[in-house]
């Protein structure tokens, strides 16, 4: 039964006794009317929070854009999508968002941008500063964001730093783009750069000089990274070679309950430790097959160099048999060692201990073509002690 009251719920008008919620039988069905359509709209709403934008990957992260939180995200591999929500339009009506990808458009220049929209007003954004903003500390407020690998529409995290105004204009001219401020590009000329004979000038004008070419000329060497014919050398820029980081490759991995995931011990290091996942005492010249608990996914085009850690050859004695060992991209079972203990001692190799390292290679694939001769070279056929002992 509905509550009774004075005035009409529906149209507010006075209720004559026996007092109902509604003045007329009209009013009553209208309610029930709005009612349902409300009942139906909050159902959608909750079919609605089921629904997501997949991710590409495990390694797709979304965050919310400032001033736009819990309707629109941002991901770390450069897309931007609706949460879904409600937005109230301007006659007063309620719109129902649905979650979805955003489109997004390539200006002239080459930048990809989107258009956002709240309370029906819409503004368009440079979907590189949104990740930025969302992904990339900017502890010293640089105002510009630069592609490190110059291609403006690869818009993930990575790829993208925080730049002054001067470094942008660096990177541009590096990489051939025009600024349109011409004190600005004059940056580049003044950058050191080195001669592949090791001769190092103060700028790219100064190498110029000494090649009796153009700046423009010598800076179009450098961004190809070709030879200047007057000399036929190359040249690069000194914080190229100072700036050059080592690549990080990552390789799956599945180790048995306990075991670590190898590491490097240290900064620089080259190799990865395996540690052995049993104790073992090994008799002198004995062999024992060490079991590691690791096995690896090693990507095609790279090979696992299994060698002995150089302290414990050394100070124990203990070696591996077939010292490289090589682990196939397409091995998938579990690395073992075999141990060889050259002292005249029992050696003791404790669990957990680190007793080789493996090493990730690049490799080429070989076809071999038969001929009838092989090309002639000084040596010939010498073998073994061919060269001489001195």
């Amino acid at each position: 039964m509905p509550k009774t009251r004075d005035t009409c719920a529906v149209c507010g008008n006075p209720i004559k006794p026996p007092k109902r919620a509604y003045c007329s039988k009209d009013c009553m069905t209208s309610a029930q009317t709005k009612r349902e359509a409300e009942k139906k709209f909050q159902s959608r709403i909750a079919e609605m929070a089921q629904l997501e934008v997949e991710d590409i990957d495990d390694g797709e992260e979304w965050r919310p854009i400032a001033g736009y939180e819990g309707e629109y995200d941002v991901s770390n591999y450069g897309r931007v999508r609706s949460r879904g929500f409600i937005q109230e339009a301007v006659n007063g009506r309620r719109i129902l968002m649905k979650p979805r990808l955003l489109t997004q458009q390539k200006t002239k220049d080459g930048y990809m941008r989107i258009e956002i929209s709240k309370q029906g007003r819409q503004k368009k954004f440079a979907v590189h500063r949104l990740v930025a903003n969302a992904f990339i500390s900017n502890p010293e407020n640089k105002p510009q964001v630069n592609h490190i690998d110059s291609d403006r529409a690869n818009n993930k995290a990575e790829n993208l730093e925080w730049v002054t105004a001067s470094e942008n204009a660096v990177h541009a001219c590096k990489y051939g783009f025009a600024n349109p401020d011409p004190k600005l590009m004059t940056e580049c000329k003044r950058k050191p750069v080195v001669r592949e004979d090791g001769e190092v000038f103060p700028s790219a004008r100064a190498a110029a000089k000494a090649e009796g070419l153009s700046a423009g000329g010598i800076e179009w060497h450098l961004r190809k990274g070709t030879a200047v014919p007057r000399s036929g050398l190359k040249y690069q820029y000194v914080e190229d070679m100072e700036d050059r980081e080592v690549k990080n490759l990552e390789i799956r991995v599945k180790m048995n309950e306990g075991v670590k995931v190898p590491r490097h011990f240290r900064e620089g290091d080259a190799g990865l430790d395996l540690t052995s996942l049993h104790a073992h005492v090994v008799r002198p010249h004995e062999r024992v097959m060490v079991s590691t608990g690791f096995r690896a996914a090693i990507p095609t085009g790279f090979f696992g160099m299994v060698v002995p850690r150089s302290g414990v050859a050394w100070k124990r004695g203990l070696t591996l048999v077939n010292s490289p060992g090589i682990i196939d991209s397409n091995y998938r079972g579990e690395i073992l060692l075999p141990m060889l203990n050259t002292s005249n001692e029992n050696q003791t190799i404790l669990a957990g201990e680190r007793i080789a390292q493996i090493l990730i290679l690049t490799h080429e694939t070989v076809s071999c073509v038969e001929v009838d001769e092989l090309p002639s070279t000084e040596r010939g056929d010498g073998g073994f002690g061919s060269s001489g002992a001195m």
